[in-house]
């Protein structure tokens, strides 16, 4: 193999490990945020179908929007939000079945 061979493969990797370190090191932490983002989306969206029975429907829905709209208002970019303060991902079969009761009473 010549020197010229040596050079273009010796390019190809350096390409390649940039590329590597690049997904890794600048995208990676936006694709964790993101997930995190998408996973507390979801579980705002399904207090839609979890009213307490004493809150009246209109109220209720007022308050899921309002708190989906703080949610993205205030954490769509990943420097707003503090790594140390997001709870660790849950894998699912580790979430609870069982959610607390959530309403606007004592």
């Amino acid at each position: 193999m010549g020197r010229g061979r040596w050079i273009a493969v010796a390019a190809v990797l350096a390409l390649s490990a940039a590329a590597t370190a690049f997904w890794f090191l600048a995208l990676g932490p936006i694709r964790e945020h993101r997930h995190w983002n998408d996973r507390v989306r979801a579980d705002l969206d399904s207090l839609a179908d979890k009213r307490p029975v004493d809150v009246p429907p209109g109220q209720w829905e007022f308050m899921v929007g309002w708190t989906i709209n703080l949610h993205l208002n205030s954490a769509a970019a990943r420097q707003w939000v503090d790594r140390r303060l997001r709870p660790r991902p849950e894998w699912p079969q580790q979430r609870p079945t069982s959610r607390p009761h959530v309403g606007l009473g004592p």
